[in-house]
């Protein structure tokens, strides 16, 4: 009977050290998967960053000109080292109507690729045009 009862922990303690790696393998996982994701965040937050930088100084560059044309739709790369950046500007007539004839909306968006995952930045403002 002696000999049942300490062949029965030897097997209890194999089954504790299974368990145990068990968990301890799923602990390690979820460490990793959450600084990957803390990794993919600060690029991200990079990525934004340099966006932000780019569609500001876009945007002061459109705003330099001294008229902007409605028809104003333009595409394009940025230059070295942020040519995985790209901007699309276009001038619209705003939605009001006798009020606003002078008036016209630049909408700039600036888009980049991250892996397969496209993301962008825009924004709008309002230029009075006088001729």
């Amino acid at each position: 009977m002696f000999m049942k009862l300490r062949n029965r922990k030897k097997g209890f303690l194999l089954l504790e050290v299974l368990l145990t790696v068990a968990i301890l393998s799923v602990g390690i996982v979820l460490i990793v998967q959450s600084h990957l994701a803390s990794l993919r965040a600060g690029i991200y937050s990079d990525d934004f960053f340099k966006a932000s930088f780019l569609l500001r100084n876009k945007m002061n560059e459109v705003l330099e000109q001294a008229v902007v044309e409605l028809d104003l739709d333009e595409k394009g790369l940025f230059a070295s080292p942020y040519e995985n950046f790209q901007y699309h500007v276009q001038a619209v007539e705003p939605g009001c109507e006798e009020m606003c004839k002078d008036l016209s909306e630049v909408v700039l968006i600036v888009s980049w690729k991250n892996g397969r995952r496209e993301n962008l930045i825009s924004a709008s403002t309002y230029v009075f045009n006088t001729f």
